[in-house]
């Protein structure tokens, strides 16, 4: 158990890493853009994923898949008919492609015409019916893509009214569209039992594939990922471009097989595995392998210590507090001495300012492991915020000697030195933490240093470059709000 979440902790670590490096590599790269609306969308935030995904096909038009997931994010937000008009875009960059036909066929499902959506679905159970159901979330087992995968609940019960007539049809699409309906409902077992029947019954009679290249790229460009997978080992060699490996580890990324994805992009030269195509691909592998490794947490046993600081973790990073400090409550009755708990549960406690209990949280965390961190500088800013400089100090010291290059610590060190009026010490540690400063508020800590210091003409400078930040994070924050606001006009249905 405890393997399992570590592994899965291990995976999202290496999945980060990669992000940072993509976003130091190519900041203004449509990958970069892509990976940021694919995180938002994974977690809710329709309108911030729209926003990326904007940015994403701003810089690069004709990305194959951007439109598709665009669409995504609109069904996902109950946007019906924008969801089709971005499905039908995707077709017009990449025609033949299976899964913006496959969610075309789910939006004419959804608007009633089911004649339509069986027609699409014909095609797409005859090309490649497991990945089909991939696309829909049949196959999901719980965690990662499940509840993104969800429609709303006024869709859900639009849709069920279709069972009876479909049940009377005896075709793989109808069949198809059954089990899309059970795996909607929550019911598992039937949606497997309606998947066995959407099979076509001539599958194991149709002729072989020829594994060429030119076989491999038609079926790339078409979708086809049954016979990337079947194919990609055969045509691939170290003289291939790298065009075409990225493309077939994302090919196999897309059809769940997330290690030989890793393989294939562990083989690109050391230039070529810094390319956005590989960092982006390596992240998302990262990301899944994560997803499966919780996922087995979850069925080895839902109500274990490390489930419920899972799905502490997952809470927080969707900014559910409350939720999140439920969970970790659950996993410390149960193991009330596994380390890295307590601060979790008091880095939300401090965040709500409920300051006796965070406090109380970092002392046990502490006395866990003496010299973790972040429990270090979280209690010693909880002294900072009553003024008691001399007790913050030392729990500082020491959380900076263990993560040194941490600007946020050199920042709150820099604020205790400053209160004790070590106005020299205050200098050098805000220094180091500028790097951080997005909003102008520690170049303002280290122009009030200076003040002190009498050193008038750097503290000027340093109010200057405050100001000039400032100005610019309330501008960026205004920009955003305006288009925010545009971007939930745009999503309304015509």
């Amino acid at each position: 158990m405890d393997l399992l979440y570590l592994l899965g902790h291990a995976y999202e670590r290496l999945g980060k890493e990669e992000v940072s490096l993509l976003k130091k590599a190519a900041p203004g790269s449509a990958r970069t853009e892509q990976l940021l609306a694919e995180s938002y969308a994974a977690s809710g935030a329709w309108s911030m994923a729209m926003i990326r995904f904007q940015n994403a096909l701003a810089i690069s038009p004709g990305t194959p898949g951007l439109h598709v997931e665009i669409g995504e994010v609109l069904l996902r937000a109950g946007r019906v008919k924008r969801a089709a008009m971005e499905f039908e875009q995707e077709l017009r960059v990449a025609p033949g492609s299976l899964r913006p036909i496959v969610r075309r066929g789910e939006t004419e499902f959804i608007l009633g015409d089911v004649e339509a959506a069986l027609a699409d679905w014909t095609r797409v159970v005859d090309t490649d019916t497991l990945e089909a159901e991939r696309i829909l979330g049949i196959r999901e087992r719980g965690l990662g893509d499940a509840a993104f995968e969800q429609l709303p609940e006024s869709l859900r019960e639009k849709i069920e009214q279709f069972a009876p007539e479909l049940e009377r049809r005896n075709t793989p699409a109808a069949h198809f569209a059954l089990a899309f309906l059970a795996a909607q409902s929550g019911n598992p077992a039937a949606a497997a039992a309606q998947s066995a029947k959407a099979i076509p019954s001539d599958l194991t009679t149709r002729s072989g594939v020829v594994c060429s290249q030119e076989e491999v790229r038609q079926s790339l460009k078409n979708g086809q990922l049954a016979i990337v997978r079947r194919c990609a080992s055969r045509v691939l060699s170290p003289k291939s471009p790298l065009e075409f490996r990225t493309s077939i580890a994302g090919a196999l990324f897309e059809a769940g097989d997330y290690e030989t994805s890793l393989e294939i992009l562990s083989k690109l030269t050391l230039a070529e595995q810094h390319s956005p195509e590989a960092s982006y691909w390596r992240a998302r592998c990262y990301e899944k392998l994560a997803t499966e490794a919780y996922l087995k947490l979850s069925e080895l046993d839902a109500n274990s210590y490390r489930m419920h600081q899972l799905m502490g973790d997952l809470a927080a990073a969707n900014g559910d507090d409350r939720k999140a400090m439920e969970e970790y409550r659950a996993a410390i009755a149960i193991k009330p001495f596994l380390p890295n708990l307590h601060y979790s549960l008091g880095h939300l406690l401090w965040k709500d300012l409920k300051v006796k209990e965070a406090r109380e949280e970092f002392e046990v965390e502490l006395k866990l492991d003496p010299r973790h961190p972040g429990a270090l500088d979280e209690l010693g800013d909880t002294y900072l915020l009553e003024h008691q400089p001399e007790r913050a100090l030392p729990y500082l010291t020491q959380a900076l000697a263990g993560d040194p290059s941490n600007p946020d610590i050199h920042r709150d060190l820099g604020t205790a030195y400053s209160e004790l009026r070590h106005y020299e010490k205050a200098v050098a540690e805000f220094k180091m933490a500028v790097a951080g400063d997005h909003d102008g508020s520690v170049h303002y800590k280290l122009a009030r240093t200076y003040q002190a210091l009498g050193e008038k003409e750097k503290a000027g400078r340093e109010f200057e470059l405050s100001t000039a930040l400032n100005r610019t994070s309330h501008s960026t924050l205004e920009k955003q709000t305006e288009r925010l606001t545009a971007v939930e006009k745009s999503m309304q249905d015509p």
